[in-house]
């Protein structure tokens, strides 16, 4: 337990905090980028309000998306309810969203 409270501790230093800041303006800032583009991308259909570190879209070929992402190596999930399939995409660092962004370009062409 002590290794735990002084793990714990340690995430409330400054440096530790400012790191975590950091990191929170990136997600938020990435995501609300991604939304923007797949909002305008004409594959996709919907993109779903976020609070969280993914955004989930609807789009023309959900499966044949998630299977494109896969074979190049990036993970997203595929989302089945309500007899539908959707892709649920995390946001991640600028140039891993940029790499699903090229993917999605790539499936759409």
């Amino acid at each position: 337990p002590a290794a735990c409270v002084d793990a714990a501790l340690a995430q409330t230093e400054p440096a530790s905090l400012q790191r975590l800041h950091a990191q929170w303006h990136v997600l938020l800032s990435e995501r609300a980028r991604l939304k923007d583009l797949l909002e305008r991308h004409p594959g996709v259909r919907r993109v779903w309000p976020s609070d969280a570190n993914f955004l989930l879209l609807s789009c023309d070929t959900p499966a044949a998306l998630v299977d494109h992402c896969h074979a190049r190596g990036l993970l997203v999930r595929l989302i089945r309810g309500n007899e539908r399939e959707y892709v649920r995409l995390t946001i991640g660092q600028p140039e891993e969203n940029d790499l699903f962004l090229g993917a999605l370009a790539e499936q759409a062409a």
